[in-house]
């Protein structure tokens, strides 16, 4: 099926993948059924996604997604050069967001949530921040839970654009 938000627009499409069962592809390290095609439409070099992939590794970040190029092809026709990618979402081993034990009043450090810059705002919850940027949490919370996380992305942005403020 398709994917992306503002890259479905472009000429060149990404998907989606749902195996049937898991399958390990293109002797990537794990079995799954959810993979994705990145299209790379606007990387000419169709290394941005592989360099961040790669620092990621080196820096050890607890997951990092598998990938590999392909040539796609779509019912016969050609489509072009793609990145094959472990689809990322909640689990032991993917990200793994974990038990939710904190609070919002005290939240735990290893509380998490998927949350999202998001255009089409298809999930329960989403908003806009004061700059334009719209997110949508895709994890269940509670509202509490989804207001704190607003917060922090609103404290967040105003920070990051104030020129005003060094620090």
């Amino acid at each position: 099926k398709g994917r992306g938000n503002m890259t479905w627009t472009l000429p060149k499409k990404p998907y989606k993948l749902k195996l049937d069962k898991k399958l390990n592809v293109l002797d990537m390290p794990s079995k799954n059924k959810h993979w994705i095609l990145v299209a790379n439409y606007l990387d000419q070099t169709l290394l941005k996604n592989d360099t961040a992939f790669c620092m990621s590794r080196q820096l050890a970040l607890d997951w990092t997604p598998s990938s590999r190029p392909v040539e796609f092809y779509l019912n016969g026709s050609y489509q072009g050069a793609y990145s094959m990618i472990e689809h990322i979402r909640d689990d032991a081993e993917r990200v793994n967001i974990g038990s939710r034990i904190g609070t919002v009043e005290a939240p735990h450090p290893d509380d998490g949530f998927f949350v999202e810059m998001d255009w089409r705002l298809g999930e329960p919850f989403y908003f806009h921040t004061w700059i334009g940027h719209a997110y949508t949490i895709k994890t269940d919370s509670s509202s509490a839970e989804r207001d704190l996380i607003a917060q922090y992305i609103f404290d967040f942005e105003s920070r990051l654009y104030d020129r005003s403020n060094p620090n």
